[in-house]
């Protein structure tokens, strides 16, 4: 310990600070390297928190012996991968985040005493807009809902009740969208669970403001633009689900236009075949006559009346005559036809589908062959219903998309691969530490080292043969020995063999020359330590 405490001392104040400094750089790296290889990966816990319940979360999860971070916005906050399963625990124990909507449960703690009938129907519209809310949430792509109902009250002495109405406020998830289907489904939510609301006095808006479904879209939705909507919707989905099977949902985009005729026609025909005769109506008429005229040309009265003897007058003649008739009456045979063609039929239907490209295992872009493309043709025809002498139009073009590769699914276990790409950033950390305290080692804990097996080699006496002996004793020379000289770094070294020796006068024995070398080299590079050496030499002769 006491040698220890001499070589610091003979060190200097110079190197002692030195040292220390680099001591302390060691150490500091380090630990600067150590925290960065095991500093735990962070994950999001939830994500567009408001201010309110960011701040309850927190203090929550710091009570249960969480180590939280908060992003710069303070809408996301983050926890250790390890940690997030039982943080979600504690905060579901907590009822953190809170439910945004109250529904029924509105009245399990509302007590009726005191409570008008004002305000059980306030808490009543509450329950219904909150469970409304709730179940447009459980609709794929909405993130968040938010109901208002008008449930007009009927004014004294009318007989007429104001109807209700409702909109509804959908966010949709990040990155996407609520389509017009899914409109209409909510609209018609909202519709079924109101009494009395008409599914036309509901509005459906978007989180950016924009009307999806008024009332006015309701009117036309009963008519030509409705039909012509439905029609290119059904269209889109039939040729994207058919197409999407072969190249993937990701890689297909379909847009659909109809045209719809507008006018309404009612067509009468009318039309006679003279070879289909039937007979409508038939009657028969008879009639007979009888009469006498006398032979005298004596015309009076007398002739004319029945049963008058002239006296046998010669002369006279009889008629008698039978008339009868037939008449028939035919109808020819005519058809009519009447043909009525409502508006909303189907003039002209025009798709257009845009397919991306294939990838290959180096990730290079493919463009699709003219076969294929002519088979995804003919698919979307037979889906879409294309009539080409009603003048349809199908176009199918294969460019690339912007996106880039498709990301496959995962199929059963994580490869080497994925488990990479998900753990890059802990694995770069890791080898980033590693790194920082390797180079510290090389940089500065070796020369550092090195410096202090150095230092005491040039301040100790003993340190070299040729300083630490005293005069008069052979240098190299083992202890109690003279005349024969042994190389002290090889100790296995043959005392005949041949060595280089100098021959001085006042040394008994013989000296290496290789001693005297080294000896004057020490001596030009450290004089100070030479001196001191030197000067320990004549205080021990006197």
């Amino acid at each position: 310990m006491t040698d220890l405490i001499q070589n610091l001392k003979g060190l200097g104040r110079t190197r002692l600070l030195v040292m220390a400094a680099v001591a302390l750089g060691v150490m500091t790296a380090l630990l600067v390297g150590l925290s960065v290889a095991l500093a735990p990966q962070y994950r999001p816990l939830a994500m567009d928190v408001n201010a309110a319940d960011a701040s309850r979360m927190i203090s929550e999860l710091e009570t249960a012996g969480f180590a939280p971070k908060v992003s710069a916005d303070g809408t996301v906050i983050s926890l250790p991968e390890a940690d997030i399963a039982r943080a979600r625990m504690a905060l579901a124990s907590a009822g953190l985040p809170a439910e945004g909507n109250t529904g029924w449960e509105i009245f399990d703690t509302a007590s009726g005493i005191g409570m008008n009938s004002f305000l059980q129907r306030v808490n009543r519209l509450r329950a219904l807009e909150g469970e409304l809310a709730r179940s447009i949430e459980t609709i794929d792509k909405v993130e968040q809902a938010r109901v208002h109902l008008v449930l007009p009250e009927r004014e004294t002495f009318s007989q007429e009740r104001p109807d209700p109405s409702a909109s509804v406020v959908v966010h949709a998830r990040r990155g996407q969208s609520v389509t017009r289907r899914q409109a209409l489904a909510i609209r018609s939510l909202v519709a079924a669970a109101v009494p009395g609301l008409a599914p036309d006095r509901v509005t459906i808006l978007s989180g950016t403001g924009e009307a999806i479904l008024t009332e006015e879209d309701a009117i036309a939705g009963s008519g030509i633009a409705g039909a012509r909507a439905e029609i290119e919707e059904r269209l889109r989905r039939n040729v994207e689900n058919i197409l999407g099977a072969h190249v993937g949902a990701e890689n297909v985009r379909v847009r659909v236009a109809v045209d719809l005729d507008t006018s309404r026609e009612v067509v009468v025909q009318q039309s006679y075949d003279p070879d289909q005769q039937v007979a409508r109506s038939t009657s028969s008429s008879t009639e007979s006559s009888a009469g006498t005229e006398a032979g005298n040309a004596n015309v009076d009265v007398a002739n004319n009346l029945p049963g008058f003897d002239t006296g046998g007058a010669s002369g006279s003649r009889s008629d008698n005559r039978d008339v009868s008739s037939d008449d028939v009456v035919y109808e020819i045979g005519n058809t009519r036809s009447e043909r009525i063609t409502e508006a909303g039929g189907v003039r002209r239907i025009t798709v257009a589908a845009l397919v991306n490209g294939s990838w290959d295992a180096d990730g290079t872009y493919v463009p699709r062959s003219d076969q294929d493309i002519a088979r995804l043709t003919a698919l979307v025809r037979s889906a879409a219903g294309i009539d080409e002498d009603r003048g349809d139009i199908v176009t199918v073009d294969n460019l690339q998309f912007v996106t880039g590769p498709p990301r496959t699914a995962e199929v059963g276990g994580l490869g080497l691969g994925d488990m990479l790409a998900r753990n890059f950033g802990s694995l770069l950390r890791v080898l980033g530490g590693i790194v920082i305290v390797a180079l510290v080692i090389l940089l500065a804990v070796r020369p550092a080292l090195r410096n202090l097996a150095a230092a005491p080699a040039l301040d100790k006496p003993a340190a070299n043969p040729a300083l630490s002996e005293p005069p008069g004793t052979a240098v190299g020379a083992p202890s109690g020995e003279t005349g024969e000289l042994l190389d002290p770094e090889d100790p296995h070294e043959d005392p005949l063999a041949d060595v280089d020796y100098v021959s001085i006068a006042s040394v008994s024995g013989h000296v290496m020359s290789r001693y005297i070398e080294e000896l004057g080299q020490l001596a030009h590079k450290e004089p100070e330590a030479t001196m001191r050496t030197i000067r320990n030499w004549i205080n021990q002769k006197a």
